[in-house]
């Protein structure tokens, strides 16, 4: 029996090799890739245009796949005109099979003196918008032999590359031990781990006694799984009391000030308007004249000049108590803290 296993056998183990190491055979049956275009910019030399179409076949072939060169599919595409150009996913559907392949590249390179700016775009008609993953690579100060190298890593990266279904969460706050809500539904508390989809999320901590802390995080759907970490810091609800009660040293002083002000401008106004005036004497006959007239020119103006130094204080005070309030709250009007199930409003009334 073992002379009749040994042929089969030595021959798989050179099919083995002859495919190439594991990720090929792992892909072999994607199919293959059509490269629709290879778009050159820039002052490169016109040898690196072949150049670089031989080295993203060897990247995409490196990754697993078949290769339908872009002559190929130019040939195929003359029956079909209208389809040059175009990749909507009804276009790739179209193309597809008259090139027999399901999935697509295009390149891009723009060429500065010796930087490569290289995008790499896999598509396919399956895949939503089109775009299965793009890569691109910075080559900077590179020789043509480096570009080409570029190009084949890239190339090999593109086929590598897949929709991110989930990425580390991780949620740290101070103080800790403060809920975790993620899109309005609690996970935990913190420090949390977990996990997040693709899109736009709100994360959010909360604590009893603590103002609810919020960040917006967005996940791409196409990328490396890279966590997301977030740092919050909840402030204590009374400290946003104290910092409304506080932010006008002046709140009642100013008030007190400016009647003060009032007070003593209306008693000079009435002083100065009275000087002169006879005073009554007692007499009982209307036709005597009384010897004593009121001198109240100098308290009146004393009390003009009190009530106007005051009224200058009182619109320091004002101006101060302004500031202060447009620096930090840019004059509120109420202060609402979220907490656990509804809130609380801190309400500072501006005059």
């Amino acid at each position: 029996m073992k002379p009749r296993l040994m042929g089969p056998v030595l021959l798989a183990l050179a099919a083995g090799l002859a495919l190439g190491p594991g990720p090929a055979l792992a892909q072999a049956g994607s199919g293959p890739v059509a490269v629709l275009s290879v778009e050159i910019t820039g002052d490169a030399p016109p040898e690196l245009r072949t150049q670089l179409q031989r080295s993203l076949a060897g990247g995409l072939g490196a990754g697993g796949a078949s290769v339908v060169g872009p002559a190929d599919v130019k040939s195929a595409l003359e029956q079909r005109p209208e389809l040059v150009g175009c990749t909507s996913t009804t276009c790739l559907a179209e193309i597809g099979e008259l090139v027999a392949a399901k999935r697509f590249v295009k390149a891009r390179v723009d060429a500065a003196g010796s930087t490569y700016l290289i995008e790499l775009e896999l598509l396919s008609a399956e895949a939503e918008g089109a775009v299965i993953s793009r890569v691109e690579r910075d080559c900077t100060v590179c020789s043509i032999m480096e570009a080409n190298n570029s190009m084949s890593e890239a190339a090999r990266d593109l086929l590598r590359a897949k929709d991110v279904e989930s990425v580390p969460l991780l949620v740290n706050s101070s103080p800790s031990g403060a809920t975790v809500a993620v899109d309005g539904v609690d996970v935990g508390r913190t420090p949390f781990e977990g996990e997040l989809g693709p899109g736009e999320h709100q994360v959010s901590v909360s604590l009893d006694g603590y103002a609810d802390s919020y960040r917006t995080v967005e996940v791409e759907a196409r990328g490396s799984a890279q966590p997301v970490e977030i740092e919050l810091t909840l402030t204590s609800e009374k400290a946003l009391v104290d910092q409304v009660t506080t932010e006008r040293p002046f709140k009642t002083l100013k008030w007190v000030a400016g009647g003060g002000s009032v007070a003593a401008l209306t008693t000079g106004i009435v002083l100065l308007s009275i000087d002169g005036n006879e005073v009554d004497c007692g007499r009982t006959e209307p036709q005597t004249q009384c010897p004593e007239r009121r001198e109240t020119t100098a308290v009146g103006i004393a009390s003009l000049g009190l009530g106007a130094a005051l009224a200058g204080v009182t619109a320091w005070m004002f101006v101060r108590d302004a500031g202060e309030e447009s620096a930090t709250h840019e004059r509120p009007t109420a202060v609402i803290v979220p907490t656990r199930g509804g809130g609380a409003a801190v309400v500072s009334l501006r005059f």
